[in-house]
């Protein structure tokens, strides 16, 4: 009778513990900056990094109180920013007529350009993992240049993807790439000047960005919502689970138990991704504009917001204390 109870009480708390696990969440704005049409963010410390969809260079914002986010610089760059992303003191941003502009930002309130590259084509997305660039450039494939002397950037390696590479996220010492119509490939890029494809595992949809954590690869696949890889072993993903999602995917951020997806005219949405064979929406934030990028850390999800021109800085869950400094966090850049 004993042993019946306690059954009877572990399969109580195993489906107490669901409910708790897939329970709504709030997300709620508290506070917003900007005209300029933002379509790339990305946090580093107290400080927003944002660029618009067309010329204009990169805004510099200071948001250690997040309800009054201020902006202290500027740096002009000569061509629409696709990506951003900080590492060390500088700042490194893809274009859409294809460079790679790099920015000591060791001083926010006087960011100064140091080094340019041109890539070999329209550079979509960055990832920045020790001394290299990865650049994901659409039809052009993904590029690697050594960054070691960020004043003289130079080529190291290029594999030409049979798809439209248009994220790239780096983990020890493979590459994945959003591929476009070919879904998912893997490089091995332990090699940075021979860079050798691996894997590959296609999609529904139009995979635009990816994020890895803890061996799942999560695709936003466009118009086909959420896909969720297991790439425990990297030359063979397989297929763990898909949440459909009511607008185009652009953007993925990926913190603890929740994904954060840019859902363009849907706003933001948040997916528990606890049990990611069973990934589930629990929240979500209608903006006024398409949101194209999103960045989050310590319960608060940063927006570009696309045609409403705006940095949005949402609170997701219950108020708490102020939000820790942000490093580098688990995203496509």
């Amino acid at each position: 009778m004993k042993r019946v109870s306690l059954y009877l009480a572990l399969a109580v708390t195993v489906l107490l513990a669901g409910f708790v696990f897939s329970q709504k969440v709030t997300v709620s704005k508290v506070g917003e900056w900007g005209t300029g049409d933002y379509e790339t963010v990305f946090i580093r410390g107290n400080y927003a990094f944002c660029a618009p969809g067309h010329h204009g260079g990169i805004d510099i914002i200071d948001i250690t109180i997040p309800s009054m986010p201020r902006e202290i610089g500027n740096v002009p760059i000569p061509c629409a920013a696709t990506g951003i992303y900080v590492h060390g003191f500088y700042a490194y941003i893809t274009s859409k007529t294809g460079g790679l502009y790099i920015v000591d930002v060791t001083y926010p309130t006087r960011p100064k350009r140091t080094g340019t590259y041109q890539t070999m084509g329209q550079a979509r997305d960055i990832h920045i993992d020790g001394t290299h660039a990865y650049v994901a450039m659409g039809n052009d494939g993904l590029e690697i240049i050594d960054i070691s002397d960020p004043s003289a950037p130079v080529r190291a390696g290029f594999y030409k993807t049979p798809g439209n590479a248009g994220g790239v996220y780096v983990n020890g010492n493979f590459a994945f790439v959003a591929d476009g119509p070919d879904g998912l490939a893997v490089i091995d890029v332990s090699e940075p000047v021979s860079p050798v494809p691996v894997g590959r595992r296609g999609t529904t949809g139009f995979a635009r960005r990816v994020v890895v954590k803890d061996n799942c690869a999560y695709v936003a696949d466009h118009e086909d919502g959420l896909t969720i890889f297991d790439v425990t072993v990297p030359s063979s993903p397989t297929t763990l689970g898909r949440c459909d999602l009511p607008d185009n995917l652009w953007d993925i951020y990926v913190e603890g138990r929740y994904a954060y997806v840019a859902n363009g005219t849907a706003g933001l949405q948040v997916v528990d991704i606890s049990d990611p064979s069973s990934p589930l929406p629990v929240g979500g934030y209608d903006t006024r504009g398409t949101v194209k990028d999103v960045f989050a850390c310590n319960h608060y999800a940063y927006i570009a917001d696309g045609t409403s021109g705006k940095l949005l800085i949402l609170r997701v869950g219950k108020p708490g204390v102020p939000p820790l400094i942000c490093s580098n966090g688990t995203r496509h850049r």
